[in-house]
């Protein structure tokens, strides 16, 4: 993967490449995994915690620069949305953080599931 540095001092790749990373079939259903589970993948996922209601996982990123921090959540963006995972993103000043959703199924409301955890792990 070619990588270059921005004057911000963020790294940049080769998005094409960067794809192949988080590859997965889109929508492919995916079962919910059960509290417990998650919580013993959340034990190998510094930085990552459950977000209240038990659906997303979520992670606060601290940049020192606000446009390093808006360069890094373009490029999360960009790269979850080729590969379809849902994200949201919230920058505030030099912060990002990170929701990761897992896709309902029918009467389902969506929570964690393998490939949530994979992506976490993926992003660090």
């Amino acid at each position: 993967m070619q990588q270059t540095s921005n004057p911000v001092g963020i790294l940049i790749a080769d998005l094409s490449e960067v794809k192949v990373w988080l590859r997965r079939p889109p929508h492919q259903p995916e079962v919910e995994l059960k509290p417990e589970r998650v919580q013993e993948a959340l034990q190998a996922l510094p930085g990552w915690k459950l977000n209240l209601n038990r659906q997303s996982l979520e992670r606060l990123h601290d940049f020192g620069d606000a446009k390093v921090a808006l360069a890094y959540a373009a490029f999360v963006t960009q790269l979850l949305g080729a590969d379809r995972q849902k994200v949201s993103v919230l920058v505030t000043g030099g912060h990002v953080g990170l929701s990761l959703h897992g896709y309902p199924r029918k009467g389902t409301k969506g929570g964690i599931t393998e490939s949530v955890l994979e992506t976490a792990k993926q992003l660090g």
